[in-house]
């Protein structure tokens, strides 16, 4: 009987260290977000952006990783702003996105929309992806980046 009261005592003061060691997954979404973050990408935590027909339905929304290229953007208003979700239909988008449907299908299936804001060019992710994916994805934002760039002095 004492024997059962040691090991009880042991699991109880074991529990707690446990519990506060990463898992597996959690190990894996900090290293995609530390990645990211040194490759000088800004990383938020934030609700994905959803399909209309989602939004019609008011289903519940994912949580994701908005990660976003910063470059500098003087004098843009609200109008430049896009948003582009890869399983919007066509007639849902913009025209200034309708002509960027082709930069998603270049990115890793973990991208579930890429936008175009005041504060840069984003993609908003899950966390389903490696670390290679998050390098193509800092390559691709860059390139999007530069492209705005040449068409704001153009």
């Amino acid at each position: 009987m004492q024997w059962l009261f040691i090991v009880l005592g042991l699991a109880l003061a074991a529990a707690p260290i446990v519990y506060i060691v990463p898992r597996p997954s959690q190990r894996r979404q900090a290293a995609l977000r530390q990645r990211a973050m040194g490759l000088g990408l800004d990383v938020r935590l934030n609700p994905l952006p959803q399909p209309r027909r989602l939004r019609v339905r008011k289903e519940q929304t994912r949580q994701g990783v908005r990660i976003l290229h910063r470059c500098r953007r003087a004098g843009r208003d609200a109008a430049d702003f896009w948003i582009l979700i890869r399983e919007e239909g066509e007639e849902e988008l913009s025209p200034d996105a309708a002509a960027n449907k082709s930069l998603i299908e270049t990115m890793p299936q973990m991208v579930v929309a890429l936008e175009h804001a005041s504060d840069g060019v984003a993609a908003w992710c899950t966390e389903s992806g490696s670390v290679e994916d998050i390098d193509i994805i800092a390559a691709e934002l860059s390139r999007l980046a530069t492209a705005n760039r040449r068409q704001d002095a153009a």
